[in-house]
């Protein structure tokens, strides 16, 4: 199955970086860690839509696993996100 990682500037929606891996979403994860900012959040979703991770970005400090988030569908925080990514 196949996930992708958007990261993106959480005041206006824009894109930073997109990610895709073909078979797990371990590695879209670890990519939050590093590279989530005070300013930007990063989702991790798979192709049937469902969020399986959202990070908001901290100053100074690791992002925040935001728990409430997982389990909904990506359209819910960006209507057509998905189908722009296919």
């Amino acid at each position: 199955m196949k996930h992708y990682g958007v990261l993106f500037a959480r005041k206006t929606g824009k894109i930073v970086k997109t990610l895709e891996h073909d078979h797990t979403d371990a590695f879209l994860k670890m990519y939050a860690m590093g590279n989530v900012s005070p300013s930007r959040d990063y989702v991790v979703f798979n192709e049937e839509g469902t969020i399986e991770g959202y990070y908001e970005g901290k100053k100074n400090d690791m992002p925040t696993i935001c728990r409430d988030m997982e389990g909904k569908h990506i359209d819910e925080i960006a209507k057509g996100l998905l189908e722009a990514l296919k």
